[in-house]
């Protein structure tokens, strides 16, 4: 038996792997195959801030997503980033999440993390789950290897600190890094 999902998550698009596609409008139409397997209440959380947003609420509409909810820091979508702190350890992250305020903390740094912590708690409002909770749990993340793991490094000549952002060390998520 086997299980198919009721939500897909389209974080985003970049122009990473194109000596596989033609360009970036076909990476999306690549990523967007996720909605052909959606089984009802189906439900599509796209980027509202990528350029392909249109392009993927189109495919999902067409593969049957009975619900779109688009996140990002654009005016007018349901689940908005208000404002962010980076922290020592990790982000303040404000937020609407689809008519609910939230003041919550993650526990990496970094406004791609809390762009995509949107899409999480966008998750959890489309199933009814708590909402409140699912933002608590956030602050317990631990960062994978290679995905923003932060280190203290401590010389003789005085003391660094290192992210590590080397999973997916393309130019999108390196820049995402730089800017952290």
């Amino acid at each position: 038996q086997s299980v198919a999902p009721h939500i897909a998550i389209i974080t985003t698009v970049q122009p990473v792997h194109l000596e596989f596609f033609d360009d970036i409008d076909a990476i999306a139409d690549a990523k967007a195959e996720i909605f052909d397997g959606l089984v009802p209440p189906a439900i599509a959380v796209i980027n509202g801030d990528i350029a392909q947003s249109d392009r993927l609420k189109v495919a999902a509409q067409n593969a049957g997503a009975q619900e779109i909810i688009l996140f990002g820091e654009g005016r007018g979508l349901e689940a908005r980033l208000d404002r962010i702190d980076i922290e020592e350890n990790g982000s303040r992250v404000t937020a609407d999440i689809c008519g609910t305020e939230l003041t919550y903390h993650i526990n990496l740094a970094g406004r791609h993390w809390a762009i995509n912590s949107l899409a999480v708690l966008a998750a959890v409002h489309a199933v009814g789950a708590d909402l409140e909770r699912a933002a608590d749990s956030l602050g317990h993340l631990s960062p994978m290897r290679g995905r923003g793991a932060v280190q203290s490094v401590t010389l003789a000549e005085g003391s660094f600190t290192v992210i590590d952002e080397s999973y997916n060390a393309n130019p999108a998520s390196m820049a995402a890094a730089i800017r952290t």
